[in-house]
């Protein structure tokens, strides 16, 4: 009895050991997609929105014109068109720290880009985003809302290079 007792804990300590280094494998893998993510979106090879799932709730922090919650990759990617239509040219990231931990990676960036009416689009982001099966599937975006107000408006969107 006292034998398979020990044995059972042995399986167990064994099952809960594989099952840690498989959340730190998935983890860092996770960390690594959104890394690839950014880098390509740098070289104009693509976005971390290629990392979303189809059925994905993306909430936009704030009260900008776009704050709110949305359900679909589709539903997003209409809003990020709206935002792409008053620039000149695409946003490109900086990464100032990716961290993950289990399904959850947080990215904070700086986004910049040229707007259609001779000024400079700014801001700062954090993005806290679940994964599962290496895809997005929920995101909680933060960013000063009133300079994505400002750049939708157009018309007062501040050329200053200020951060």
């Amino acid at each position: 009895m006292k034998l398979k007792v020990f044995l059972m804990s042995i399986m167990l300590a064994f099952s809960v050991g594989c099952h840690i280094d498989e959340d730190r494998q998935t983890e860092q893998q996770n960390l690594q997609l959104v890394e690839k993510a950014f880098e390509n979106w740098k070289n104009n090879e693509g976005t971390v929105f290629d990392l979303l799932d189809e059925k994905v709730t993306w909430v936009v922090a704030g009260s900008s014109p776009v704050s709110g919650t949305y359900h679909s990759k589709k539903e997003l990617l209409a809003v990020v068109g709206r935002i792409n239509g008053k620039l000149s040219g695409a946003i490109v990231p900086t990464v100032e720290s990716i961290v993950a931990r289990d399904s959850l990676v947080i990215a904070l960036w700086h986004g910049k880009a040229p707007a259609k009416n001779g000024g400079t689009y700014h801001n700062n982001y954090a993005w806290h985003m679940t994964f599962i099966n290496g895809k997005i599937v929920k995101v909680t975006a933060f960013l000063d809302t009133y300079r994505l107000a400002e750049l939708l408006q157009a018309n007062s969107l501040r050329s200053s290079t200020k951060d």
